[in-house]
């Protein structure tokens, strides 16, 4: 009996309920449940309580499309509408000095491959 107490205050049951044990673990926890009356009324206790919390949370009433697009036709007034796009000059910018870095590198790469070059032919 305390092992059984232990097992359903350790949360176990809850998690088998909630499926998400391993397929493995599910199946052990499954044999151990229906081998207690007790952990399977524990097991249908909880799937009540988690039915009835799940009708209390579902919508009491299917709502249609065109309620929907009624409600939101109302909604549309307060809507903000944002101007027209102007152009932003530190994108400008930005792309710009991307650019000049691009050919300061690889003028320096040219450069240090021309030094290269001399100093292999002075170590001749």
């Amino acid at each position: 009996m305390k092992h059984k107490q232990k097992y359903i205050e350790s949360g176990m049951i809850e998690l088998y309920v909630f499926g998400a044990f391993s397929t493995k673990k599910s199946q052990e926890a499954s044999s151990y449940v229906v081998s207690h009356p007790e952990l399977i009324k524990e097991v249908d206790r909880i799937e009540k309580a988690l039915l009835e919390l799940s009708m209390s949370l579902a919508p009491r009433e299917p709502i249609s499309f065109n309620d929907f697009k009624n409600y939101m036709q109302l909604k549309e007034d307060k809507v903000i509408m944002l101007s027209q796009k102007r152009t932003n000059l530190s994108q400008y910018l930005g792309w710009v000095a991307y650019l000049l870095m691009i050919v300061a590198v690889a003028y320096l790469y040219i450069q240090n491959k021309k030094l290269t070059h001399i100093r292999r032919m002075h170590l001749l």
